[in-house]
């Protein structure tokens, strides 16, 4: 008698950071968030989550994850797995029975994975005689020096367009509905704890007198907007000496390559800001000139690495508003800690 042997699913080879960062660059070439080509579109359908546990997606994962969001529509992902979770979960086999979680091409009859995300693997070597490297690469132990590194794995995930319309449905009328604008109270609740000095005129930072300028809510259209200018100007406040320290605060030349810099960190915390407090805001972006915008998305189409970067500044930034705002984490849609582990 012959046993079948089943075969090992081959693995994804392991990619280094800088194969990654290229990856990652090459997805989103020629991608200019709608915000930089001159209005806003932050909120629910932009800012990549995870479909079964509710958490944002953090640096790489989340550029390319709003890169699909973006030419999608819709911001959920997941794993084949996860989905199917999510399946038993809102009881779609009961309703739907025999139904099918992914959808399948019908030419082909198969499910292609709309994005790979990736994995980190922290790595160690011996770090060799005379090889120089910065120093927060290096560790030591036993009395040897060893060479940190990163490899990185990647995993593929579904896009919500991928999966029946009836399962995502479910999903997002049990998890995933609409915020009422209540949320808005949060943000008055993160800036009171936060206890910037605050004048009024035209929003803006001013470095020298550390102050944050509004003008009064009524002269805007709608309250979304004036706390979208708000999140903005408070990510610049984040890049003051006393807290985070960023050069495009220390140093303000308008228009230059520096400032630009600076404006793309605290575009990137409104946005991730109006994600976390749903808001969301589809209007002519007023408060930059025409010039600059020009400037800045010439820059960002021939370095896409701009964006990586200063997305990353902007995570820093938004997590210690999180820590000194006391802002409440997004809901966990785990059940148990022995299913967040898996």
């Amino acid at each position: 008698m012959t046993t079948k042997r089943r075969s090992k699913k081959a693995r994804k080879p392991m990619l280094n950071s800088k194969q990654v960062k290229e990856m990652v660059e090459e997805k989103i070439k020629g991608f200019i968030p709608p915000w930089v080509r001159g209005y806003s579109m932050a909120g629910a359908g932009w800012f990549a989550t995870n479909a079964l546990t509710g958490k944002e997606y953090q640096g790489m994962n989340q550029m390319v994850g709003m890169c699909v969001a973006s030419e999608l529509g819709g911001n959920l992902f997941a794993t084949a797995k996860q989905w199917f979770k999510l399946a038993k979960r809102v009881k779609y086999f009961d309703k739907y029975k025999g139904g099918k979680i992914l959808r399948r091409d019908a030419e082909e009859n198969t499910v292609a994975p709309v994005a790979d995300f990736f994995l980190r693997k922290p790595t160690k070597s011996a770090l060799k005689e005379g090889h120089e490297c910065p120093p927060e690469w290096v560790v030591v132990e036993g009395g040897r020096e060893y060479r940190k590194g990163i490899l990185w794995r990647s995993f593929s995930v579904y896009h919500e367009t991928q999966v029946a319309p009836e399962l995502v449905e479910m999903v997002k009328a049990k998890y995933y509905a609409p915020k009422d604008h209540a949320e808005i109270v949060e943000i008055e609740e993160m800036v009171a704890a936060l206890a910037p000095k605050m004048g009024t005129g035209k929003p803006s930072y001013v470095p020298s007198l550390d102050t944050i300028r509004m003008p009064p809510m009524d002269s805007y259209d709608t309250p979304e907007r004036y706390y979208d200018h708000l999140i903005h100007e408070v990510g610049h406040w984040t890049g003051a000496a006393t807290r985070l320290d960023r050069d495009g605060i220390r140093r303000v030349s308008f228009g230059s390559g520096v400032y630009s810099y600076e404006e793309c960190i605290a575009e990137w915390v409104s946005l991730i800001g109006n994600a976390h407090f749903g808001i969301i805001a589809n209007e002519e972006d007023t408060t930059n000139s025409a010039a600059y915008i020009q400037h800045w998305s010439e820059r960002i189409a021939a370095h896409p690495n701009l964006l990586t970067d200063t997305f990353k500044e902007a995570e820093k930034a938004w997590k210690w508003l999180k820590e000194h705002g006391k802002v409440t984490e997004a809901q966990n849609l785990l059940d148990s800690d022995e299913e967040a582990a898996a």
